[in-house]
């Protein structure tokens, strides 16, 4: 079973799209990142971005729940 890295994140993406086999993309919180299949592991086992969680919340007008999110 492949480790994943230490310092990974799982990224929000714009538009209800799944991965259609593209090199790299942009992210909610404007980062640039090379993409992949995603795996049923990355759901369990890397965090979710907290930058682009916290964009996502301010569109809505709602804020993060402290110490939920990295």
């Amino acid at each position: 079973m492949p480790v994943p890295h230490p310092d990974g994140r799982r990224y929000a993406f714009r538009g209800a799209r799944r991965w259609s086999g593209c090199s790299q993309a942009e992210t909610v919180c404007g980062v640039t990142v090379p993409l992949a299949a995603p795996s049923e592991m990355d759901w369990i086992w890397i965090p979710t971005c907290g930058a682009c969680w916290a964009a996502l919340l301010a569109e809505q007008g709602r804020e993060p729940d402290s110490g939920t999110r990295q």
